[in-house]
């Protein structure tokens, strides 16, 4: 257990648990999805493509028990911070979303446009693309940002109560 598991407020302790469940549920689905496209494919490069998306769906397993059982943000931070930006430009994309995506950000082929982003549960995309070089696409995924965010806050604030606490023992 986190030295601060004490110092944390019920209603943290169960957002906790929602932020831990989504991703081993985010994670889970993403599995069941993968190992059925394994099942679809003998291309090599894509099973390799397909193992890298399993690694990241069991890290995601594992950051959400994490979460739950010992109240750890480390690996929840590091998953969901993969997440964050997803871009298309000189030839590369790259988008991972486990989970949920919801987002915003600009693409500019022959001039600039707001994009919004929605997706349910796993996409992987990492792909290399020379012919595609005028193309540009950034975009901001807010879930990740949310739920990382929102552990900080809850850590600093417990930091601040545990304090409070050792300070208020120290002077009875």
């Amino acid at each position: 257990m986190n030295k601060l598991s004490s110092y944390y407020k019920p209603q943290e302790l169960k957002w906790f648990d929602i932020i831990g469940w989504y991703q081993i549920i985010g994670g889970s689905t993403g599995i069941v999805w993968l190992l059925w496209a394994l099942t679809q494919s003998t291309n090599l490069l894509l099973w390799l493509a397909i193992a890298l998306g399993l690694g990241l769906n069991s890290f995601s397993i594992y950051a959400g028990r994490q979460l739950l059982k010992n109240r750890d943000f480390g690996p929840t931070y590091l998953i969901q911070a993969i997440q964050i930006l997803s871009f298309i430009g000189l030839g590369l994309t790259y988008q991972v979303v486990i989970g949920l995506a919801l987002g915003a950000g600009f693409e500019w082929i022959e001039n600039a446009d707001i994009v919004a982003n929605f997706k349910i549960l796993s996409l992987y995309e990492f792909k290399y693309s020379p012919a595609q070089t005028d193309k540009i696409r950034v975009v901001i995924n807010f879930i990740p940002v949310f739920i990382i965010n929102y552990l900080i806050k809850r850590k600093e604030e417990a930091e601040d109560r545990k304090r409070l606490a050792e300070y208020s023992s120290a002077n009875v």
